[in-house]
């Protein structure tokens, strides 16, 4: 009696654990990593990326410990020391460097990169370096990571433009190159060009900065740094931002801004860059009290170059936005140049512009303009051509172009009218389209 309980005992103890523990199964059981040998050549790869993945936890923890950062840096380096002709050597070490940079420890981050430097010119980045298994020439980021080192944690503004200016003499040659960096993707030379605007100035004086950030305008617009987000910023566009910034400051620089946009204009035809040194040199005019030069710069905006790029429609509308408020100072010696001209221009575009995204966008600014005005009839004209002319479009603000008008005359007229609206131009939304599900909701919302 006693052997047949014990038996039962054991069979419910044994049920009750594969009960609570399923995934102990000998089906289900996980093999614990173990943690790689360097022997031989033949463990490179699996030594290597063990260690990959361990940095990789600690970036995405954002904890670096010396300890463990010694660890695994040490066995980085030991990979480059027992096999320093390997094709991971290079990256090993500069794995090692971006241990100690992410820690803090800047000065042995720079002994390792400049190690990789000197010894590997023409190496590239193993595809096992990266999650993406992007491939670039490591010697072009590593020396970025140096000036930045000097730039930005030594505070060594001499040191750090020497190691830029270095950049641009040793890989010029790699013009069409980007380097991908944990979540962030860029370009050395752009990168290198423009830290040299940003650090010239104390060096050499205003004009140096500005012709630097003019040689990134004229060599690098569109090329992108890229954040972890997915957010793109043009090399190009950001220096011709930081000349405007400096000539909002400084008298001195707007004079060599509006010199060296006259030779960019010149240099330039019809660039990607073009629609935005008019906008910033009419900006510039505006500061300076030249309305009349200004309106002059921002018709020439509009009207002379074609629309390309999101860009140029982003810089157009807001030179409309710019003309609408020169016309609102109401200046006697501009009035016969100024009076309805913002909504004549933005009109000639709606006719004239083939780009259907700077169409739809400057419908949605007539839309905001003559509600200013106070005008709602011709408000919910304007906007109800995007419904039925542009239903499928989507706007600078990646939001449904329908949706977007439709918010603008809920938020300016009473509930009815807008209804009213809604009922006569939703029609023209074909089915497939979110916004008509949205649109038909806030009807039914409404008791319609």
């Amino acid at each position: 009696m006693m052997k047949q309980l014990f038996f039962l005992a054991l069979f419910i103890a044994t049920i009750t654990a594969c009960a609570r523990h399923p995934e102990e199964t000998s089906s289900a059981r996980r093999v614990p990593v173990v943690e790689p040998v360097l022997i031989d050549s033949s463990d490179i790869v699996p030594y290597f990326k063990y260690y990959v993945a361990q940095y990789e936890s600690m970036w995405k923890e954002g904890t670096f410990v010396r300890d463990v950062v010694d660890d695994v840096g040490g066995k980085f380096l030991l990979l480059a020391e027992m096999f320093p002709d390997s094709r991971y050597a290079d990256d090993a070490l500069f794995m090692a460097g971006k241990l100690y940079l992410d820690m803090g420890d800047y000065e042995q981050a720079k002994t390792l990169f400049e190690e990789i430097v000197d010894r590997y010119p023409e190496e590239t980045v193993s595809p096992l370096s990266n999650k993406e298994g992007y491939s670039f020439h490591i010697a072009p980021l590593a020396h970025l990571l140096i000036a930045q080192i000097y730039q930005y944690y030594y505070e060594d503004v001499p040191m750090a433009y020497w190691e830029y200016s270095r950049i641009h003499k040793k890989y010029a040659h790699y013009l069409d190159e980007h380097y991908l960096l944990n979540d962030t993707m860029g370009h050395v030379l752009a990168e290198a060009q423009f830290n040299m605007g940003e650090l010239s100035g104390p060096l050499f004086g205003i004009k140096s900065s500005v012709e630097n950030y003019q040689r990134t305008v004229l060599r690098y617009s569109g090329y992108y740094w890229e954040n972890g987000s997915g957010v793109k910023y043009d090399y190009g566009l950001l220096a011709l931002e930081r000349i405007y910034e400096m000539g909002r400051e400084n008298r001195v620089a707007a004079d060599w801004a509006l010199i060296f946009f006259s030779e960019m204009l010149r240099q330039h035809i019809y660039s990607p860059v073009h629609t935005t040194i008019l906008f910033y040199r009419g900006r510039i005019e505006m500061d300076r009290g030249q309305f009349k030069k200004a309106v002059e710069t921002f018709k020439e905006l509009i009207y002379s170059y074609p629309v390309e790029t999101d860009n140029d429609v982003a810089v157009s509308v807001r030179a409309l936005e710019m003309l609408r408020d020169i016309e609102a100072m109401k200046l006697d010696y501009l009035k016969a140049d100024t009076e309805n001209l913002t909504e004549q221009v933005a009109r000639t575009i709606i006719k004239g512009k083939e780009n259907e995204l700077l169409q739809v966008e400057t419908l949605l600014f007539l839309g905001r303009l003559y509600f200013e005005k106070g005008d709602a009839a011709s408000a919910q004209e304007v906007l109800g051509t995007i419904f039925k002319r542009y239903p499928y479009m989507m706007t600078l603000e990646e939001r449904e172009a329908t949706l977007q008008a439709a918010s603008l005359i809920r938020d300016q007229v009473p509930i009815e009218e807008y209804k009213a609206f809604l009922k006569k131009n939703i029609f023209f939304i074909p089915e497939k389209y979110n916004a008509k599900r949205i649109l038909r909701g806030e009807l039914k919302a409404d008791g319609s």
